[in-house]
Formats: C-alpha cells, sequence, structure tokens
C-alpha cells in the first residue's frame, strides 16, 4: 500500500512510534516533520517510506491516548 502525503506513524527505525507529517521526499526516503514540531520552520527526519503508516485525523488522539496511558489502554481494549 502506497503512503501518501499526510499524517503518519513511523513503524520502524530509530523513530519508531512516532506521529509526523510526510511533507516530502528526499532521494528515496520521506521528509517527515515529527508531531508537536511547528511545520516547516523545524528540523524533519528522514525515514524510509517502507516505515510509514497513514494515519486518519481522527484516530490521532487516540494513538496519542495509547501512547501516553498504555495501561489504562490495554484495560480500556483499544489496539
Amino acid at each position: 500500500m502506497s503512503v501518501t502525503y499526510g499524517l503518519v506513524r513511523i513503524t520502524g527505525g530509530e523513530h519508531l512510534g512516532k506521529l509526523g507529517y510526510y511533507d516530502n521526499d528526499e532521494g528515496k526516503d520521506a521528509v517527515v516533520y515529527l508531531e508537536g514540531a511547528e511545520l516547516l520552520s523545524a528540523d524533519f527526519v528522514l525515514v524510509p517510506p517502507r516505515f510509514l503508516e497513514q494515519v486518519e485525523v481522527t484516530s490521532v488522539g487516540v494513538e496519542r491516548f495509547k501512547r501516553e496511558h498504555p495501561e489504562l489502554a490495554r484495560q480500556a481494549g483499544i489496539e
């Protein structure tokens, strides 16, 4: 499945599990601004596209909750 520009979750490598905004390409890698960074004024990371998974806007809050409260999320059955 091809990932398009927009919100993504990083599924491997140094930034595993982080959310970001896939903005552009540099060579074979994706240019991703990590969550919390001010878009286009902050540093970006280069991530192989195979480590990107598209994230729906409605799921960003859920992903943040899972990361901040993993035990509560597990107990609530949120995967």
